[in-house]
C-alpha cells in the first residue's frame, strides 16, 4: 500500500483510516479536463493519513473525519469538515474551505492556497516556538475569516514580539474568538493591516506589565512620610525651631 497509486480522472478514493496511514509516493491521477472535474479523495475515520509530494488527482481533497497530514501538494480544492483537521506543509492549488481545523506545519510551517474561507465553525489553530518562529497560511487570493484562532504559545517563546499568521491579497471578516493553550499572555491584540484593506494578520504580544499595584503605592508613600518625621526628630534644636 503506498506504491504507484493512480486515479482516473473522475475517479474517487477513500481512505478509512481508524490509527495511522502515511503514503511514502505521490497519488498520481490525469488531468485532461483540469483538476475542477469530479472525483477526488475522501478522508474517512478517526485516524491520521499522511500524504507527502505533488500529488496529481483531479478532484476535491475532503477531510470528512481525522486527519490528514499533507507535506507536499493537491491539484484541486480541499474541504475540511467540522470536527477534522488538515494540517502540514502544503500547498493546495485550489481553494481551502474550512469548516473543522486548519493547522499550518509539523510543528511550524506553511499552508499555502488560492482563496481562503473560514466559516464560523473552524478553527485556524497556529503555533509560536521558542525560537519566535510561528505558523502560517498564505492565500495567493483572498481570505474570508470567521470562527476561532487558537494559539499554541510555547512559554519559552520571545515575547514581546509581533507574528504575522496569514497573508492574502484582499482579507474580510475577523476572527469571532481567540484562545491559548496554557497561560495567557499579559497583553496581546490582532491587527488587521494595513487598516481599511487589510492583507495581513498579526498577533502581536506585548509581554507582562511592570505596573505596580495600588497597595505597593500607599505604602512606598507612607514610608516617605515616616523618613520625613524621623528626620525632622533628628535635625538639631535650633534647625526645627526654624523650619516651625
Amino acid at each position: 500500500m503506498g506504491s504507484d497509486i493512480f486515479v482516473r480522472e473522475q475517479g474517487a478514493i477513500a481512505f478509512n483510516v481508524s490509527n495511522t496511514l502515511a503514503i511514502a509516493t505521490p497519488i498520481d491521477g490525469d488531468q485532461t479536463n483540469g483538476p475542477s472535474g469530479s472525483g477526488g479523495l475522501d478522508k474517512l475515520g478517526a485516524g491520521t493519513l499522511s500524504l507527502n509530494g505533488a500529488n496529481t488527482y483531479s478532484g476535491t481533497t475532503t477531510v470528512d473525519a481525522g486527519t490528514l497530514n499533507l507535506n507536499g501538494s493537491i491539484a484541486g480544492d480541499a474541504l475540511v469538515a467540522a470536527g477534522s483537521t488538515l494540517t502540514g506543509n502544503a500547498t493546495v492549488s485550489g481553494n481551502i474551505t474550512n469548516s473543522g481545523n486548519l493547522a499550518p506545519g509539523n510543528p511550524i510551517g506553511t499552508i499555502s492556497t488560492t482563496n481562503l474561507v473560514l466559516n464560523s465553525s473552524g478553527q485556524l489553530e497556529i503555533d509560536v516556538a521558542a525560537n519566535g518562529t510561528n505558523d502560517l497560511v498564505a492565500a495567493t487570493g483572498t481570505a474570508q475569516l470567521a470562527g476561532t484562532l487558537l494559539v499554541n504559545l510555547d512559554p519559552a517563546a520571545v515575547a514581546p514580539g509581533t507574528y504575522t499568521i496569514l497573508s492574502a491579497s484582499a482579507i474580510t471578516g475577523t476572527f469571532g474568538s481567540v484562545t491559548f493553550t496554557g497561560a495567557i499572555p499579559a497583553g496581546y491584540s490582532l491587527s488587521y493591516l494595513p487598516s481599511g484593506a487589510p492583507t495581513y494578520v498579526q498577533l502581536n504580544i506585548a509581554g507582562p506589565t511592570a505596573a505596580v499595584p495600588m497597595l505597593d503605592r500607599w505604602a512606598l508613600l507612607l514610608l516617605c512620610g515616616l523618613i520625613g518625621v524621623v528626620g525632622v526628630r533628628l535635625l538639631p534644636s535650633r534647625w526645627r525651631t526654624r523650619a516651625s
